[in-house]
């Protein structure tokens, strides 16, 4: 386990900045935790910086931000691919579609009339 060191303190009572960690490098690493609104990202971040290893916790946020922007990309891609092809069956198999959302609307009304006996038992 390591040994913690006591902090200097200022004179307003705020530990002093270490000497090799200057403050645009703090705010570096706050801007780039709050760029990705993660739970867990903000927590490998929080983590990182306690352990006195920014770099880990700026290449996971790094990660996790291509990793997003990848699947938002794939998705917007695949949206606009395949709505033609979607509006045309939906055109072609009306009875289907109907048939389709009315039997997940009774579903639903089962689940919940099933959560709500269950709940009052």
């Amino acid at each position: 386990m390591r040994s913690r060191k006591k902090l200097k303190r200022t004179g307003s009572g705020r530990p002093a900045l270490r000497p090799g960690c200057p403050c645009g490098r703090r705010i570096a690493v706050g801007a780039i935790a709050g760029l990705v609104p993660c739970s867990l990202t903000l927590f490998v971040m929080t983590y990182s910086v306690s352990c006195e290893t920014p770099g880990a916790g700026l290449a996971f946020a790094a990660i996790m931000m291509i990793d997003v922007v990848v699947t938002l990309c794939f998705v917007a891609w695949a949206s606009i691919f395949a709505q033609q092809d979607l509006l045309t069956f939906i055109a072609e198999q009306p009875v289907l579609i109907d048939r389709a959302t009315r039997s997940l609307e009774g579903g639903a009304g089962v689940v919940f009339l099933a959560v709500a006996v269950f709940e009052f038992l």
